[in-house]
């Protein structure tokens, strides 16, 4: 805006000034990041869009876990399950401050208590928690031929023959479950036919 002042004296004289203004608008700020939810650990990217205020701006986020970062777009790992609210405030040039927060969800990965061998035909039970539907059994990071979901606690990996060569006798193997869902990862568990 051009502010414009004009002076007069008793003799009717005048002087004419004029300053240029610039009004800013308010400083806001949003936030997005992704993904929003999944299984531990869980890699978020957060982003800040601010919007009005008078660049540059600076940003202090907070994950709700103990963790901190600056940066418009930092990258965070959530290493347990929980829910977690993460923010991020930005400063402008002027120190004009706005602060905004979203919630990550990070689930329980899926956990093995007991792994079994059932026969006629060979297959594994795995008994545990935290499984989900459409999960896989992994034996040395190679995916089972199939794995039957039983429920959040038990799953049965299957295919006879071509599991047994996994599981060669005698020898320990690793056995993980993925959850294809959220992307959980259970500790290894070992186990020897």
């Amino acid at each position: 805006y051009l502010a414009t002042a004009t002076l007069t004296d008793a003799g009717g004289r005048t002087a004419t000034a004029s300053a240029a203004v610039t009004a800013v608008p308010p400083l806001a700020l949003a936030v997005s990041a992704s993904p929003l939810s999944g299984g531990a650990p869980l890699a978020v990217a957060f982003h800040a869009t601010p919007s009005g205020g008078q660049g540059p701006f600076t940003f202090a986020w907070t994950f709700g876990d103990g963790a901190a970062a600056s940066g418009e777009s930092p990258s965070h790992t959530y290493g347990s399950a929980g829910t977690f609210t993460a923010a991020v405030t930005a400063t402008d040039a002027e120190g004009r401050v706005a602060s905004s927060s979203l919630e990550v969800a990070v689930l329980p990965p899926p956990r093995i208590f007991q792994v079994l061998k059932k026969t006629a035909p060979f297959r594994l039970k795995i008994l545990g928690a935290d499984f989900h539907a459409g999960c896989t059994v992994f034996i040395d990071g190679v995916a089972v031929p199939d794995t039957k979901w039983v429920g959040d606690g038990a799953l049965l990996a299957k295919k006879g023959a071509a599991l047994k060569a996994m599981c060669p006798k005698g020898q320990t193997v690793e056995i993980t479950v993925v959850n294809g869902d959220d992307g959980g990862v259970s500790a290894p568990a070992p186990y020897t036919r």
